[in-house]
C-alpha cells in the first residue's frame, strides 16, 4: 500500500492525531446513576465512536493510508491500526475483552477505540473527569441524551428513564477556535441524507395537565403509525400491536387503542422510535434486516434473532452507534463495488 500522507513531519502528523474533536463528534454515556437531593443524578463520561476515529485517520493519512486488523486471543480480542509512512508500515495494537454473544465481533468496536488511543486520537478525553448530570422527565434542549438504566436505592434497583443535557466541553478539549455549545449541530443530522431525529412529535405531548388543549390526538396517532409502518406492526397482529402498548404503560387500564391517554400515547410512540429508527437509516442504506439485527447484537450484547428483541433496550447512545455501524457498512460495500 503506497503512503499518501503530505506530511513527512512525525510530529507534525502527531499534532493532527491528537487534536480533540468537535462537540459534535463526541458522545457522552452514563457510568452510573445515584439519587441527589431527591433527583436521579447521573455520571456521565465522554467518549469517541468509530466513525469520528475512521475520518481523522482519513484526513491524516487518506483512506488509502491507513488500515486495521484484528486478531482473536484469550478471552479478548485486540485491533491493529497501522499507518504507512516512509515506506514503512507500523502498527500499534490494544484490545478489549470479548463479549457473551457474537464474542469475536463484539470485541471490534471497542479495540479499535483503544488501538486509536495508541496513536494520540481522542486520548485527551482520558483527562476529563466524569460529570454529573441531573436526569430530567423531559427534554431540555435538542441535545439531550435518553437515560434508560438502574439505578441503586437502599436495597433495590429502580429504573430511571430521562434524559440529561451533555456538559459544555473545557476550553483544551475544544478544536481551536470552536465555540463551545454555541452552533452545537446533532452529529446525525446534516448532509442531503434524511436522518429520523429523536425528538416528539409536534403534538405537544410535553404540554403540562392545565393545558389539555395543547394535545392534538390525530397528530400524535399519524406520528405513531409511521413508526409502525417502519417497523412492520401495521401487518401485525392486533394483539401484538397492543402487547406492545400496554409493555409500554404497565398497570394500565385501557382496553382500547383508541382511548389511550396522552401519556400512554407518548409512552408508546417511545418505545417505537429508537427501533424505527434504525430500521429507517438501514433501509436508507439498503442493509437487509438480518445484518441489522447483527449489528444491533453487537452493540446490545444481548441475542438478536427479530426486531421485537430490541424493544425497550435502545437508548440514543446504542442507537447512534448502530447507525455509525450501519453507514460505516454500507460505505464498505460502496467501496468495494466501485475497486
Amino acid at each position: 500500500m503506497e503512503e499518501k500522507t503530505n506530511c513527512s513531519d512525525p510530529q507534525e502528523l502527531m499534532k493532527k492525531l491528537k487534536e480533540p474533536f468537535a462537540q459534535e463528534d463526541i458522545e457522552w454515556r452514563v457510568s452510573h446513576l445515584i439519587k441527589k437531593d431527591g433527583k436521579p443524578t447521573a455520571m456521565v463520561v465522554a467518549y469517541l465512536q468509530n466513525r469520528a476515529i475512521q475520518n481523522r485517520l482519513d484526513e491524516v493519512f487518506s483512506p488509502f493510508g491507513w488500515e486495521n486488523e484484528y486478531r482473536e486471543i484469550h478471552k479478548g480480542i485486540i485491533c491493529g491500526i497501522s499507518i504507512f509512512f516512509n515506506g514503512q508500515k507500523i502498527t500499534k495494537w490494544d484490545g478489549s475483552d470479548l463479549t457473551n454473544i457474537e464474542a469475536t465481533k463484539g470485541g471490534l468496536s471497542a479495540s479499535m477505540k483503544r488501538a486509536a488511543v495508541q496513536w494520540g486520537i481522542g486520548r485527551y478525553l482520558y483527562d476529563l473527569d466524569g460529570q454529573w448530570a441531573t436526569v430530567n422527565p423531559n427534554r431540555k434542549t435538542s441535545n439531550d441524551v435518553y437515560v434508560n438504566s438502574k439505578m441503586k436505592v437502599g436495597n433495590k434497583d429502580e429504573w430511571v428513564k430521562g434524559y440529561f443535557t451533555p456538559p459544555p466541553l473545557p476550553a483544551f478539549a475544544t478544536p481551536a477556535g470552536y465555540r463551545n455549545n454555541q452552533g452545537h449541530k446533532n452529529p446525525h443530522r446534516g448532509g442531503s441524507e434524511q436522518q429520523p431525529e429523536n425528538k416528539r412529535p409536534q403534538t405537544n405531548m410535553n404540554q403540562s395537565n392545565s393545558h389539555p388543549s395543547g394535545f392534538n390526538r390525530k397528530e400524535a396517532i399519524r406520528e405513531i403509525n409511521k413508526h409502525e409502518r417502519v417497523i412492520g406492526l401495521d401487518q401485525a397482529d392486533k394483539k401484538i400491536r397492543f402487547g406492545l402498548f400496554k409493555k409500554s404503560n404497565p398497570g394500565t387500564q385501557t382496553t382500547n387503542f383508541q382511548d389511550a391517554s396522552e401519556k400512554e400515547l407518548e409512552n408508546y410512540y417511545y418505545s417505537l422510535q429508537p427501533v424505527s429508527n434504525i430500521v429507517l437509516v438501514a433501509q436508507n442504506n439498503d442493509i437487509p434486516l438480518r445484518h441489522l439485527l447483527d449489528i444491533s447484537q453487537i452493540v446490545i450484547k444481548e441475542e438478536v434473532n427479530e426486531l421485537f428483541n430490541l424493544f425497550f433496550k435502545l437508548d440514543n447512545v446504542s442507537v447512534q452507534e448502530i447507525i455509525s455501524m450501519i453507514k460505516a457498512d454500507a460505505q464498505h460495500s460502496r467501496n468495494q463495488q466501485t475497486a
